[in-house]
């Protein structure tokens, strides 16, 4: 069914959806990618976001993941505002994003408070038999470079990551107790209990900034998660 943006709906969907809108109807023979959105601006409010003047997820909070969508492999204007503002007004910000044929996308919107910017991932391919891929992207605009560092070796599994970047490294499928560590030092910021990394998966683990102050929380609220490790479908 035809839905015009005059309506004003906002697309719900689990799983990867397909965006039924004309803007964004894909035909037999179409190309087409996978696109989803990460609010990682700790201390910025609920964001509304639209497609080229298209709705596509409401009240994106800190730390949450839209669902995935599939669109026509293209140009696009991802629109970022406040929840429940007007959308024929000026947007926080718009973020060009180019999408090749059968990529996977992640656009996180990153910064603190209002000051946001939107940054593209592009998905590294899944590995084979055996192996795991493991990606760092460093969200916090506070941190320094970071390492992945396996805790029973001391080895460095990915190196210098500063933020805004994302880098990976496949190896053996295993159990792993990593560090993040300060980039050459033994500065350790963040520990991860012994995970399984599985195989022929891309497990991205992503830093946020901690937003204890940069927003008042409620009595007895938990504190802000400082890191998500998300798997690859």
């Amino acid at each position: 069914m035809e839905m015009t943006t005059t309506r004003r709906r906002f697309l719900a969907g689990t799983g990867t959806a397909v965006l039924g809108l004309a803007s964004f109807a894909t035909t037999a023979g179409t190309s087409t990618a996978v696109l989803e959105v990460l609010h990682a601006a700790a201390g910025a409010p609920a964001l509304d976001l639209y497609v080229d003047g298209v709705p596509l997820q409401p009240g994106l909070t800190f730390t949450q993941f839209s669902p995935r969508y599939r669109i026509t492999a293209r140009s696009w204007q991802l629109r970022v505002f406040p929840q429940g503002a007007d959308p024929n007004g000026a947007p926080l910000i718009t973020v060009p994003i180019a999408l090749d044929a059968d990529g996977r996308y992640l656009v996180a919107l990153t910064g603190r408070d209002q000051q946001l910017e939107g940054v593209a991932y592009l998905e590294p391919a899944a590995p084979g038999a055996g192996q795991a891929t493991l990606r760092l992207i460093n969200l916090d605009p506070g941190s320094p470079p970071l390492d992945v560092v396996n805790s029973a070796t001391n080895g460095i599994l990915i190196a210098d990551v500063p933020y805004k970047s994302a880098k990976s490294n496949t190896i053996p499928q295993a159990n792993l107790a990593l560090q993040l560590r300060q980039t050459g030092t033994a500065n350790v910021l963040v520990s991860i209990a012994p995970t399984n990394f599985p195989e022929r998966k891309v497990s991205t683990i992503i830093r946020f900034a901690p937003d204890s102050a940069t927003r008042a929380r409620a009595v007895n609220e938990a504190p802000p998660r400082q890191l998500i490790i998300k798997r690859s479908r």
